[in-house]
């Protein structure tokens, strides 16, 4: 059987159902079609013998190596599913031959068929079952054989009896032999001890996920393992414009954030758990101007910055990127924490920095730095209310031993630095939204720009122009034409 190169080109991930409304939908899990699964089966047991030893991916170049689409130019490069299914499809064993010609008359088939091989033969087997559907943004394990994602601000809760073998109550202990394996992975980063004595294990699988995992003993649900996966780059959004279709916000909105981060405007993005705080930070840090240098400093690498948009730049074109070491990972106490980390790369040079997420002492080390030199900073932080954004970063700046007991100096680095704060939160549906962007004026105080507006379900503005901060009317005037958008 011959095949055409351009037949099966790289295939969107198989999509999973996800409920408009705001009950929570509970679904049977995805499944490789009946009438394909040996053949399934058979490529990827032939995909581990050619490409992995026999061995199951060990690391995470080799599970992003499963689904890379085709290239013309190296099709040695193309991923091992579609090196696979082309071989087995040129010579199938007699017992396949007939599953295997229907795949070849049918490119979505065939595109189809890519996507479960790699599926099947991916180290997180059966979770790759949800773990490559389009859309997925959260995979939840609770226990118990109960397993939720969220997807574009849905949940779908899956049903227990419809769980595939790897993936029940029942097998806890292979499932949690899966997890360990992938915490295991050379590329993976972060808290990744995980046995009785470190019960919690929170790390970066490279880019692909944010893993946190918890085993026995510290559970008190009886069972032995809860999981979290949150998927950082699967919102498939990709700038501004995206999330006013997403209905984050109103489109002069994003004209006022984008005036923001051109112009240089230090902010706090706040929000509860969940909120898309990340999101909304790596999307507006690809509004930066492309002359300078942005210093990235997270508590495990969640931004990715460095990584490749689809119009093929990335989303900062100087970066400096570093992240914390947790003792575990070198094997000694001697970790480097993040509140040490920060001070040290404020002093790399860049020009405007960019804290992952501020929890304690560094907001003093970044609010000193945005006061200094480097404004347009970015910080996230969770706070419920942008007023109490302002009040948690006044608490973390006087952790730092140059401002304990100075509640007025503290309060006071906090207005100097903090030129706007961007609130998110959810709406009943679960949808993510911005519900207020507050500006600090410099001494105390703040002036509300934007507020959620309940009834009509939409962000309003609430503030003139000449009544926000002197500063931000510097700083934005010529941008804005003196007004702010009005939505």
């Amino acid at each position: 059987m011959a095949l055409n190169p351009d037949q099966f080109q790289a295939q969107a991930a198989m999509p999973v159902p996800v409920n408009q409304g705001r009950s929570v939908a509970v679904e049977a899990w995805p499944r490789i079609p009946e009438d394909w699964r040996d053949f399934i089966d058979y490529v990827a047991d032939q995909l581990k013998m050619w490409f992995l030893d026999n061995e199951h991916v060990h690391d995470l170049v080799e599970e992003l190596r499963l689904r890379a689409p085709y290239n013309k130019q190296n099709p040695e490069r193309a991923g091992y599913a579609r090196q696979a299914l082309e071989r087995v499809l040129k010579h199938p064993p007699d017992a396949l031959r007939l599953v295997a010609s229907d795949i070849m008359s049918d490119p979505a088939k065939g595109r189809e068929a890519i996507h479960w091989v790699a599926v099947r033969a991916s180290r997180f087997w059966p979770v790759s079952l949800l773990v490559y559907s389009s859309g997925i943004e959260d995979i939840l394990y609770y226990g118990g054989g109960c397993w939720s994602i969220q997807a574009k601000g849905r949940v779908v809760d899956f049903a227990p009896q419809t769980a595939p073998e790897g993936a029940r109550l029942e097998e806890e202990d292979d499932l949690l032999e899966v997890f360990m394996s992938v915490l295991a992975w050379p590329q993976t980063t972060g808290h990744r001890a995980l046995d009785y004595t470190n019960p919690v294990a929170e790390a970066n699988v490279g880019s692909l996920v944010r893993l946190t995992v918890v085993r026995d003993p510290v559970l008190a649900s009886g069972y032995k393992l809860l999981v979290a996966m949150r998927f950082q780059s699967r919102n498939e959004r990709w700038d501004l414009g995206d999330l006013v279709t997403g209905g984050m916000f109103p489109e002069p909105v994003a004209y006022f954030l984008q005036a923001c981060v051109e112009n240089r405007v230090s902010m706090l993005i706040s929000g509860p758990m969940g909120s898309g705080k990340t999101s909304l930070l790596r999307i507006l840090s690809s509004y930066i101007p492309a002359w300078e240098v942005v210093t990235v400093i997270e508590d495990g690498a969640e931004l990715h910055l460095q990584e490749l948009r689809p119009n093929g730049e990335p989303w900062v074109k100087h970066l400096q990127t570093l992240t914390s070491v947790p003792p575990s990972v070198r094997g000694d106490d001697s970790g480097i924490e993040f509140k040490n980390l920060v001070r040290s790369a404020l002093r790399l040079g860049g020009t405007r920095p960019i804290l992952g997420e501020s929890r304690g002492a560094e907001m003093a080390d970044v609010c000193s730095a945005m006061t200094a030199g480097q404004e347009g900073g970015m910080v996230t932080i969770h706070a419920p209310r942008a007023d109490q954004a302002i009040d948690r970063a006044r608490g973390y700046v006087l952790k730092h031993p140059d401002f304990q007991g100075q509640v007025d100096l503290a309060d006071q680095l906090v207005h100097e630095a903090i030129e706007l704060v961007v609130q998110l939160g959810h709406t009943a549906d679960g949808g993510r939204v911005i519900t207020g962007i507050v500006a600090p004026m410099e001494t105390a105080g703040h002036t509300l720009i934007y507020t959620w507006d309940e009834q009509a379900r939409r962000l309003v503005r609430v503030s003139n122009f000449h009544d926000t901060p002197p500063r931000l009317q510097t700083k934005l005037g010529r941008a804005l034409n003196n007004a702010i958008p009005e939505t």
